[in-house]
């Protein structure tokens, strides 16, 4: 697939409009629609989905509707949802706003630097301090996990 792939470096504009290069464009121009969804990420970020494949993706919100008046937590997961998504279409020259909200929530300013990062499926927006927090985050749980298994396996060595 590799179509929404690698890290770009961009600037939103003051009314917090970001602009996408050509590669993204044409990634999302596949689809052929302009409709996206916006989903603000809880980590930090905003996630932008080509509708089709935010289709895919998105929780089953049937079995969360059929446990809606007896649960709480099931209540707790459509507000979240509600709340943290946005239906938008990016626009012939391939700019989408994100909304203040959303931009308030991940710490991303307009007319600053944001991070644009693949996720494979669509791309996600960063402030360029947040993604560098969750590069660190993700570089130190992958050698603490490396770091278990290995103990693991000499545990492992050692009792055989």
């Amino acid at each position: 697939m590799l179509q929404f792939c690698g890290l770009e470096k961009t600037q939103l504009d003051a009314n917090g409009r970001l602009k996408l290069g050509s590669r993204l464009q044409q990634s999302f121009g596949g689809y052929g629609s302009s409709a996206v969804v916006l989903y603000c990420l809880p980590e930090g970020g905003i996630g932008i989905y080509p509708m089709a494949e935010w289709e895919k993706i998105k929780p089953d919100l049937k079995a969360i509707q059929q446990q809606f008046t007896g649960s709480v937590l099931a209540r707790r997961r459509m507000r979240m949802m509600g709340a943290m998504t946005s239906k938008e279409n990016l626009s012939n020259q391939g700019r989408i706003t994100l909304p203040q909200m959303f931009r308030e929530m991940c710490g991303i300013e307009a007319g600053k630097e944001v991070v644009l990062v693949g996720s494979e499926f669509g791309i996600e927006v960063w402030s360029s301090e947040k993604w560098q927090q969750e590069m660190s985050f993700m570089q130190n749980h992958s050698l603490e996990k490396g770091e278990l298994e290995m103990n693991a396996d000499l545990q492992l060595r050692d009792e055989l």
